[in-house]
């Protein structure tokens, strides 16, 4: 399954809500085109969408609050090291505990500037989506298609402030930095943002042509203390031995 795929099904199939500062409408027909439209899953862009006349290029990323290394994302390396570690160990007595900590420098600065990186690295490629799906027969020049960006916050915990004493997670959509590199991308005519608070999934969107309305609901998360985490991963496995069958003789 790809990316995008998984993160769309995993996000806004059984969605109840979505948070917005636009009209109603414009989000109840996004949304209505995801989970309606004739749907080509592909490489560059991720995902294109027909409905009726209209056509939605789809590219979607995954960010962190973690700082990046020139080999990406230092969570990621980080996981990958406990990943390998645990498969590398062996049964003891046919059972096994283990504990490891996810090492690394998180904040809201690394949270916005990989949404900044990854951002201008697809910005960069729109020309290119365009090009393709005409190459490919999908659109045409005359095609009414507009560009839908996905981002997906995969912090091992859910990036947070605090304010009035309260955890307040982070959300892009509320962002000064984040939506100040809206205003230099008029390509750009949607972003769906997908993170988490705990089990809560929490889907925003932006709909590029109001960013004004979602500028004066903004919060100020650079003047907040962030709530820095150093998650741990913990487990127990055991080995089933499976006795033969006795028969009588």
């Amino acid at each position: 399954m790809s990316e995008i795929k998984e993160a769309l099904m995993t996000y806004l199939l059984g969605a109840n809500q979505v948070w917005h500062h636009t009209d109603d409408e414009v989000v109840l027909d996004l949304i209505n085109v995801i989970q309606s439209g004739h749907c080509i899953f592909r490489d560059a862009p991720d995902l294109f969408i027909k409905k009726g006349e209209r056509g939605f290029i789809f590219e979607h990323f995954r960010i962190d609050c973690y700082f990046n290394k020139r080999k990406g994302s230092s969570f990621i390396i980080e996981k990958s090291r406990v990943e390998r570690r645990v498969d590398n160990i062996e049964l003891v007595g046919g059972k096994l505990d283990y504990s490891d900590e996810i090492h690394g420098r998180s904040s809201y600065h690394y949270l916005i500037e990989n949404a900044r990186q990854q951002f201008k690295k697809h910005y960069k490629q729109i020309d290119n989506y365009y090009s393709n799906l005409i190459k490919d027969g999908v659109i045409t020049e005359d095609t009414n298609t507009k560009v839908v960006f996905v981002i997906e916050d995969v912090s091992p915990l859910s990036p947070a402030v605090f304010l009035d004493d309260y955890l307040q997670p982070i959300n892009l959509m509320l962002s000064t930095e984040f939506l100040d590199l809206l205003k230099e991308s008029p390509r750009v005519g949607f972003v769906l943002t997908l993170s988490t608070n705990g089990d809560e999934r929490i889907v925003g969107l932006i709909d590029c042509k109001k960013l004004t309305e979602y500028q004066n609901a903004v919060i100020d998360y650079a003047s907040l203390e962030f709530a820095e985490f150093h998650p741990r991963v913990h487990g127990y496995c055991f080995e089933i031995t499976q006795h033969p069958k006795e028969t009588n003789s």
